[in-house]
Formats: C-alpha cells, sequence, structure tokens
C-alpha cells in the first residue's frame, strides 16, 4: 500500500504529519481514498486556524483508515483548540504506535509534545464519601458518559469546558452537579455525597362514596292506597255490611209481616 508521509515545523518541534496507514486490515480503496480527501481538506483548514472544522475531518478520516501520521496532526489540532486533555491523550496513543511500529523520530515529537501538554492540564478528581461508596448499585456518570469505579478518588485530564456529574443508586434520590472546568494547570475537587433515600410517593386520596339507598325493587301488587282508593274501607265495608244486614232484617219483617196478612 502506498503511503502518505510529509513534515513541517510545529512549535520547534518536528512533526510528522503524513498519516502512515497501519496494517490493522485492508481498508478498501474506496475508504482509502475518502480518507487521504479528508486528510487533505483537515490540513488545509487546520492551516487556515480553523480548527474545529479541521478536528472534524481529521477525527472522520482517522475513522474510514486509521494512520499514525493523521493522529498526530489530529493531536496537534486538538491542542490548538484547547482540548489539552485530547490532545495529551492522542499524543500518548501516537508515542505508543510509533515504538511499536519502530519509528522512533515520531515517538520523539509524541513524547516531547506530551512533555509540555501535562504542565497545562486541567485535572478533576472525584472523590465520593466512604458512605457512598457502601451504597448498592452506586453508578457515577459524566455528561452521561460512566465513570469507572477504578477512577474514583483518581484524578483525570479533562478538556476545558462545561460538565454535569450525576449519582444514582436503586431506590435512592439521584445527585447532580453542573461543574465548569477551567484552563489549566488546575485540579478541581468534586465530593459525590451518599444519596437520599427516594421518597415514597404518598396513596392516592380516597374519594368518598355515600352510601346510597338500598334500591327499591317495583312492587307487582297495588299498593295500600290503590287499594284504598280502588275499594271500600273497612270501616265502610262493615257499614255496608252492616246496612245489609239491616235491610235483609226488614225485608224479612216485611215478608213475614205480608206472609201474616196472607192469612
Amino acid at each position: 500500500m502506498k503511503r502518505r508521509e510529509r513534515w513541517t515545523v510545529m512549535a520547534s518541534l518536528v512533526l510528522v504529519l503524513a498519516p502512515t496507514t497501519v496494517a490493522f486490515g485492508q481498508v478498501p480503496e474506496p475508504l482509502r481514498r475518502e480518507a487521504d480527501e479528508l486528510f487533505r481538506e483537515g490540513k488545509k483548514l487546520l492551516d487556515a486556524k480553523r480548527y474545529a472544522e479541521a478536528c472534524g475531518k481529521l477525527e472522520a478520516s482517522q475513522k474510514l483508515d486509521r494512520a499514525l501520521g493523521t493522529l498526530l496532526n489530529l493531536a496537534d489540532c486538538y491542542e490548538k483548540q484547547g482540548r489539552t486533555a485530547s490532545a495529551y491523550a492522542s499524543f500518548t496513543e501516537a508515542a505508543k504506535w510509533a515504538k511499536e511500529k519502530g519509528q522512533e523520530p515520531r515517538e520523539k515529537v509524541a513524547r516531547e509534545r506530551m512533555a509540555v501538554l501535562v504542565q497545562r492540564l486541567s485535572q478533576v478528581l472525584v472523590r465520593v464519601a466512604p458512605e457512598a461508596a457502601a451504597q448498592k448499585g452506586l453508578e457515577l456518570k459524566r455528561n452521561g458518559v460512566g465513570i469507572e469505579r477504578a477512577t474514583w478518588g483518581v484524578s483525570a485530564p479533562l478538556d476545558p469546558g462545561e460538565y454535569q456529574l450525576e449519582a444514582r443508586a436503586p431506590g435512592c434520590r439521584a445527585w447532580t452537579k453542573n461543574v465548569t472546568v477551567a484552563p489549566g494547570p488546575s485540579l478541581m475537587t468534586v465530593e459525590v455525597p451518599r444519596l437520599e433515600p427516594e421518597l415514597a410517593l404518598p396513596p392516592p386520596p380516597q374519594l368518598a362514596v355515600a352510601e346510597q339507598a338500598a334500591p327499591v325493587t317495583p312492587s307487582t301488587s297495588p299498593s295500600v292506597e290503590v287499594v284504598q282508593r280502588r275499594g271500600p274501607s273497612t270501616k265502610r265495608v262493615l257499614a255496608y255490611s252492616s246496612a245489609g244486614l239491616g235491610v235483609a232484617s226488614v225485608a224479612a219483617t216485611i215478608g213475614l209481616a205480608m206472609a201474616a196478612k196472607s192469612h
């Protein structure tokens, strides 16, 4: 595979700019050409001091076709953009890579840049209270990305900027803190307290339900009032009965009288 190489002077150090491709696997020719084009565009933008755009192009090139020269240029771009932690990490990777490849000049350049950057790093130390660390399932995140438990209490370099730290544990209220990391050299310590128990939600209010009277089953028989309305009252029946008896008695008397007259 054809290798791209170029040398330039940056900050009185010789930095190899050519992104020599590493044989982690054969890269398809179309992707390699695209990576070459992105590298050239990124380099032009870097020379024009358009660092944000330049870093984006170089990142895309490196993703398509990993190359040591591209990584060195990307590290330089990060440094010029003020992203000191990203630059330091990239130079560290480049130094290791160059050593493995036996490219001493590039390894030397990367280590010299690291020595300069280490004095400008912004360090952040996340200290977790013992009672918090003992909480089961405790997790820490920085801008949504998990922080390994092994790094708790160990200072780590971060790019200057805004960050949100978050701590969560089952059954506990989440803890969050927004911090601003200033340009280095600096050291910021963030204390993570014990998480408070999550408040239990009160039961929903019980609505008072008025007691309802038992439903009235319609009666199929006439009501008393209807009966009274439809028939005579007891007194009337008795009166009528008495009257009937009286009439019968009178009739019987008359009958007897008539019978007597007939004899």
